[in-house]
């Protein structure tokens, strides 16, 4: 938040694409593992509803670590894809500066 609204903007100018880089895997992998995650807990609720004799066995062991595995991952991987594309830094009305992506 610092950059947009203007504290600090010299640093952040002078990491340039480095920035908006972090900035832009850090808002895209934590959005898409959050839906992941909304995805995942929706599974869970509605196995506890259809299968409540089997619920505990569902979701411990590796099924457990797999449920983890289907939040995180696909979050973190996609994000990556954001490191190819070009990106600017755009000076805000208020003199903050935020990250764009050029295309």
């Amino acid at each position: 938040m610092f950059p947009k609204f203007g504290i600090f903007s010299g640093f952040y100018i002078r990491l340039d694409g480095i920035y908006a880089h972090f900035y832009f895997y850090i808002a895209w992998s934590t959005g898409i593992c959050q839906a992941m995650s909304v995805s995942v807990l929706a599974t869970n609720r509605l196995s506890a509803l259809i299968f409540p004799g089997n619920y505990q066995k569902m979701w411990m062991g590796i099924r457990l670590k797999i449920a983890v595995m289907v939040q995180f991952l696909p979050g973190l991987l996609i994000g990556c894809l954001t490191f190819f594309n070009r990106t600017e830094l755009v000076v805000s009305e208020n003199g903050g500066i935020v990250p764009k992506f050029m295309e």
